[in-house]
C-alpha cells in the first residue's frame, strides 16, 4: 500500500545490527562468519525491513562493503528473488568509558571513513575495531558529544541490560549523561523496565526505540520500530525521533501495519488541465497523504484554488452561506482576460480517490462527471462511465472559516451533518416504504368503508324484494311460478353447454395453428451433427402425429360446430320450457297488481343483493383485518421515527464522549420535534394553507411576552417524556374538526378540514404521521457556565464547531484556513491538537498560513503553492522532513522559522535551516 501514500509514511527501521565487521557475528558459526555483503542484506529484505542500522562494534568495516553490494543490486536488470528497497544508516556501537554502548546513527550518504573518524575522535584504539571488549577512555557524556559533532544521532544501546546506560550510571553521573543537548532517543529492549529515579526526575521525554541487536540470521527482524518519514533520512530521522508519538511506533506497541489504509477513504491526487490560470501546457498536480494535509503558500499564490477544483470534482458546488457561494461562483466559471473565473471549456479536473479498498478516478470535462476503476491485475484503469451521484458516491466536507461561524448560526444544517454520520438514506428509504404502504392501506379503508356503508340500504331493498317475491310464491300461480323457475334455470344450464362445446372447438383450431415445425438454419448446417439431424426428424415427424390427432378431433366435434343448438333443443327439457314460458305469459298479465317488476326480475335482483351482502360481510372481516394492519404500521412509522432521534443523540453522546479532542466550548443539545419554523412550515405545506392564515389555531407568538399558542405550540412546549403522545392527541384532535363540530376551530378552518377530507383525504392521511424536525440547541460553556451560542467570539465559535466536525466523521475533511479569527492559545491548545489526534481517524486536508498548524500539528504532507508567470503551480509537495519544504515554511509563512525552531529546538542547529 505504500505506493499510494504520498509524504510521510511509516518505515520499519531495525536500529541495531552487526554484520561479520564485528567479531562475536555468529556465535561462533562459521558459515555465518562467512556470509557475502549481498546475502546479509538479502536477510533483511526477506524479513520486509526498511531501514537498517549498520552498528557493528568499534567499526565502519563493512559499511562500504554493503553499500557497493546495494548499489549493485538496485542496478541489475534481474533482481536477487527476495529484493526489495532497503535504506542503509552508516553507524557504528562504540564501547565508551564504564563499558557502557552508546551506538551511532549517520546519513545515508556517509561511508566507512566516517566511522574511522569518530572512533579517532573519541581515541578508541585502532587495533581494537570490531571488539566490545576495549573501551574509549572517553566518558559517555564525551562520546555522545562527539557523535552529535559529527552530525549524527547518538542512541545510548539497550540501556536496561549489559553494557546499558540505567545499568551502568546511576546519580549524578547519568544525570549528566542526559543532559547531554541534542539526545533524541534510547533503545530500551524491555518496555517493563523500571527507568530510574534521575530520569523521572529530568521530565525527559525521549524516543524509545528497539532493535535486534542481531549477530546471527534468526534475530534478524525480530525487533524493529516504526519510523515515519518522507523519504527515509538522517535529518528525518531526526524529526521523526523528537515527536515521538507522531514520530515512532515500536513493535510491541502495535500488531497493525500503521500504513495499512484498506479501510481508509482518502484524496489520492488532484490533476487540473487546461484551467484558465492552472493547469495550461503542464498540468497543475497536487498529490495528497492519506492523514494530515497542509496547503501553504503567499497571498495570492492559488491555495484556496486547489479546494475550490475539488469542490468542483465532488460536485459540492452550491452548499455555502451565501457570501461563500458567491465567491465560488466567480471562481466557477469560464474566465475571461481581466475577469473572474478559472475554466476554460476543455478544463478537465481528474481526481484520484481510494475507498472501500479500491483505488477510482473522477474526471469532470465540460460539467459532465465520469469514473473509473483502477484494475489492479491490469495495472490499468477500467473504462469510464458517466456518473451523475458523485456527492452521495464520494462524500466530503468543505469548509472555510466562515462557514465554520456561519454553521453555529444555522443549526439545522448541523442536523444534516449529524444525519450523515449514519446511513441517512437507507433509514429515508425505509420510512418512505412505510408511508407509501400506509396510503395504500387507507386509500383501501376508504373504499371498504364506502362499500360497508351501502350495507343498511341493501338490506332494505332486499327486504322489499323478498316481499314481492312472498306474494308471488303466496298466490294461486305459486306452482306454475316454482315450475317456470326451475325450467329456467335448465334452459341457462343448456345454453351454457352450448357456448362450453363451441369454445373448445375455437381452441382446438387455434392449438392445430401452433403446431411448430423445426428447421435448421442455413447458416448453420454444417455444425449439425448427423444424430442431431436425426434426431430433429424424429421430433417433427412426433410434431405431425400431434397435427394429425388434432384434425381427427375437430372431425370429430365437426358435427356439433354449428348446430349443437339445435339438437339441444331438440331434447325433451326444450318442450316443457317453451310450455312453462307459454303458461307464465298466460297468467303475467293477471299477477301485475304485485309490481311492475316481474317475477323473473325480482329472482335475479335477490340473487344480486344476497351476493352484495356477502361480499360486505368478507369486506367487514377484511376491515378488521387493515385496521389493525394500519395500526401495527402507524407504530412502525412513529417508532421508526423515534429511532431517528435515537441515532442522532448517539451521534451527540458519541461526539461529547469524544476523549481525543477535548472541545472546551461547544454545547450541544437534541430538542425532539421542537424545531418551530419547520414545524409551521411543514404542516402548513401538508394543510394547504400557507402564510399566517389560522395562526391562532395553528402557532402564534405573543410579541410582547413570547407565549405562544395554537396546535405546534402545545405539542412543543409539552415535556419530552409526553411530548409523542401530545403529538398524536393533537392531531387527532385537530383532524376531527368538522363543520358540524368545528372543535373550537374557525369554523372556515373546519370547513377547509371537511374539504380536504372529501377531495384529496391523502392529505389528511399526511396529516397524521406529520412529524416537526427536531431542534439543535448550542450553548457555550465559558467561565464554568453555559451561555447563548450567540454570547462567544468568532474564534470561539469557530473552533467549537471545527471541533464538531473532526469528532463527527471519517470522511475527508477540508478546511480553508480555519485559524482565522482564533488567538494563538486556541490554535496551539485546540486546533493543532485535534488535528494531530483526529487524523488517524479521517484525511484533513488544510489551506492555511498559520505555521503552527503545518508544523506543530506534524503535517504528513505539505503542499507548497505558488503563483508563477501567471500560473498557479504546485512549488512543492513533500513531508515536512524534506528540507526544500521546511525553507518554504520559513519563507512564506509568517512566523514559519520561529515555529521550526521552538517545536525542534533541541535539534534545529543540526537541522541547519
Amino acid at each position: 500500500m505504500q505506493n499510494l501514500i504520498h509524504g510521510a509514511k511509516w518505515w520499519k527501521f531495525d536500529f541495531h545490527n552487526h554484520t561479520p565487521a564485528s567479531n562475536d557475528f555468529g556465535k561462533g558459526d562459521a558459515a555465518h562468519k562467512a556470509i557475502t555483503p549481498e546475502n546479509w542484506l538479502l536477510m533483511y529484505m526477506r524479513a520486509e525491513i526498511d531501514c537498517v542500522a549498520i552498528t557493528d562494534h568499534n567499526s565502519g568495516e563493512w559499511i562500504d562493503k554493503l553499500k557497493t553490494a546495494l548499489d549493485a543490486m538496485e542496478a541489475a536488470e534481474t533482481k536477487p528473488t527476495g529484493y526489495r528497497k532497503l535504506y542503509l544508516f552508516p553507524g557504528v556501537e562504540i564501547t565508551a568509558s564504564g563499558n557502557t554502548h552508546i551506538l551511532a546513527l549517520f546519513d545515508i550518504s556517509a561511508e566507512t571513513k566516517k566511522i574511522q573518524a569518530l572512533l579517532g575522535s573519541v581515541g578508541f584504539p585502532s587495533d581494537q575495531f570490531g571488539t566490545s571488549d576495549a573501551v574509549t577512555e572517553k566518558s559517555v557524556e564525551v562520546v555522545i558529544n562527539e557523535i552529535h559533532k559529527a552530525g549524527g544521532i547518538a542512541i545510548p544501546a539497550h540501556i536496561d541490560k549489559v553494557c546499558g546506560l540505567f545499568v551502568n550510571q546511576s546519580g549524578y553521573t547519568l544525570k549528566q549523561t542526559l543532559a547531554v543537548e541534542g539526545l533524541l532517543a534510547i533503545e530500551l529492549i524491555d518496555k517493563t523496565f523500571a527507568k530510574p529515579d534521575v530520569y523521572s526526575q529530568s521530565k525527559l521525554q525521549l524516543a524509545e526505540v528497539v532493535g535486534t541487536d542481531s549477530h546471527t540470521s534468526e534475530h534478524v527482524g525480530t525487533n524493529y520500530t516504526w519510523i515515519k518519514m518522507g523519504e527515509p533520512s538522517l535529518d528525518a530521522l531526526k524529526l521523526a525521533l523528537h515527536d515521538r508519538d507522531d514520530g515512532i511506533i515500536r513493535m510491541d506497541e502495535i500488531t497493525i501495519d500503521p500504513n495499512s489504509i484498506s479501510n481508509r477513504y482518502f484524496i489520492k491526487s488532484l490533476t487540473v488541465k487546461g484551467g484558465f490560470k492552472a493547469g495550461n501546457g503542464a498540468p497543475l498536480k497536487t498529490d495528497f497523504s492519506p492523514w494530515l494535509n497542509s496547503v501553504i503558500g503567499g497571498r495570492g499564490s492559488g491555495k484556496s484554488t486547489i479546494i475550490n477544483y475539488l469542490r468542483i470534482a465532488f460536485a459540492r458546488i452550491d452548499e455555502m452561506p451565501h457570501e461563500v457561494q458567491s465567491e465560488f461562483n466567480k471562481f466557477n466559471q469560464v474566465g475571461k482576460k481581466n475577469g473572474t473565473g478559472m475554466l476554460r471549456n476543455d478544463t478537465i479536473i481528474e481526481v484520484e480517490i481510494f475507498k472501500d479498498g479500491q483505488l477510482y478516478l473522477i474526471k469532470w470535462n465540460c460539467f459532465t462527471h465520469t469514473l473509473q476503476e483502477f484494475d489492479s491485475s491490469t495495472k490499468s484503469w477500467n473504462a469510464p462511465i458517466t456518473v451523475s451521484n458523485i456527492k452521495e458516491l464520494f462524500p466530503i466536507q468543505v469548509f472555510n472559516q466562515k462557514e465554520l461561524y456561519a454553521l453555529t448560526g444555522n443549526p439545522s444544517k448541523l442536523i444534516e451533518l449529524i444525519d450523515s454520520q449514519f446511513d441517512k438514506p437507507a433509514w429515508d428509504e425505509a420510512k418512505e416504504l412505510l408511508v407509501n404502504k400506509w396510503l395504500s392501506n387507507r386509500a383501501q379503508r376508504r373504499q371498504l368503508k364506502n362499500a360497508i356503508s351501502e350495507e343498511t340500504n341493501i338490506r332494505a331493498q332486499l327486504n322489499a324484494v323478498n316481499s314481492k317475491i312472498m306474494l308471488f310464491e303466496s298466490s294461486k300461480y305459486k306452482e306454475t311460478l316454482n315450475n317456470f323457475n326451475k325450467l329456467t334455470a335448465t334452459n341457462k344450464f343448456f345454453t351454457n353447454i352450448n357456448l362450453t362445446v363451441s369454445g373448445f372447438e375455437t381452441q382446438l383450431q387455434q392449438l392445430l395453428q401452433t403446431v411448430p415445425r423445426i428447421e435448421i438454419p442455413e447458416n448453420i448446417s454444417d455444425t449439425v451433427t448427423n444424430d442431431s439431424s436425426n434426431f430433429i426428424e424424429e421430433l417433427n415427424s412426433a410434431l405431425e402425429g400431434a397435427k394429425a390427432k388434432l384434425i381427427e378431433a375437430i372431425s370429430i366435434m365437426e358435427p356439433y360446430n354449428e348446430n349443437l343448438q339445435e339438437h339441444l333443443n331438440a331434447l325433451s327439457w326444450f318442450q316443457l320450457f317453451e310450455a312453462a314460458k307459454q303458461t307464465y305469459a298466460d297468467i303475467a298479465f293477471s299477477i301485475q297488481e304485485l309490481g311492475t317488476e316481474n317475477y323473473e326480475t325480482l329472482i335475479q335482483r335477490r340473487t344480486t343483493l344476497t351476493e352484495k351482502l356477502s361480499s360486505i360481510e368478507s369486506q367487514k372481516a377484511e376491515l378488521t383485518v387493515l385496521n389493525s394492519t394500519l395500526g401495527e404500521l402507524y407504530r412502525s412509522i412513529i417508532n421508526h421515527e423515534k429511532e431517528l432521534r435515537v441515532k442522532r443523540n448517539e451521534i451527540i453522546s458519541r461526539w461529547k464522549a469524544f476523549e481525543d479532542v477535548n472541545n472546551p466550548f461547544l454545547i450541544i443539545e437534541l430538542q425532539p420535534m421542537a424545531n418551530v419554523e419547520n414545524a409551521n412550515s411543514t404542516f402548513r405545506e401538508l394543510l394547504r394553507k400557507s402564510g399566517g392564515e389560522f395562526s391562532n389555531d395553528i402557532y402564534t407568538i405573543n410579541e410582547e411576552n413570547g407565549q405562544t399558542s395554537g396546535m405546534i405550540a402545545r405539542i412543543i412546549n409539552a415535556d419530552e417524556a409526553t411530548r409523542w403522545q401530545t403529538r398524536k392527541t393533537e392531531i387527532e384532535e385537530f383532524i376531527s374538526s368538522t363543520e358540524a363540530d368545528k372543535k373550537n376551530l374557525d369554523m372556515r378552518l373546519a370547513k377547509h378540514l371537511d374539504a380536504l377530507k372529501q377531495n384529496t383525504p391523502e392529505d389528511i392521511d399526511r396529516i397524521l404521521l406529520w412529524v416537526p424536525e427536531d431542534k439543535l440547541i448550542l450553548k457555550f460553556k465559558k467561565q464554568g457556565k453555559e451561555e447563548d451560542i450567540q454570547s462567544g467570539s468568532a474564534g470561539e465559535r469557530t473552533a467549537g464547531m471545527l471541533g464538531l466536525l473532526l469528532a463527527l466523521n471519517d470522511i475527508p475533511l477540508i478546511v480553508d484556513q480555519p485559524e482565522d479569527d482564533l488567538d494563538t492559545k486556541l490554535i496551539s491548545n485546540f486546533v493543532v491538537e485535534g488535528f494531530k489526534k483526529l487524523k488517524k481517524k479521517r484525511q484533513l486536508v488544510i489551506v492555511t498560513h498559520n505555521p503552527n498548524i503545518a508544523v506543530n500539528a506534524n503535517s504528513d504532507n505539505v503542499i507548497h503553492m505558488d503563483f508563477v508567470n501567471g500560473q498557479v503551480v504546485t512549488a512543492g509537495n513533500d513531508a515536512l522532513q524534506d528540507k526544500d519544504i521546511r525553507n518554504a515554511v520559513c519563507e512564506v509563512m509568517e512566523g514559519g522559522r520561529d515555529a521550526l525552531n521552538k517545536r525542534y529546538y533541541r535539534i534545529s542547529k543540526a537541522l541547519r535551516n
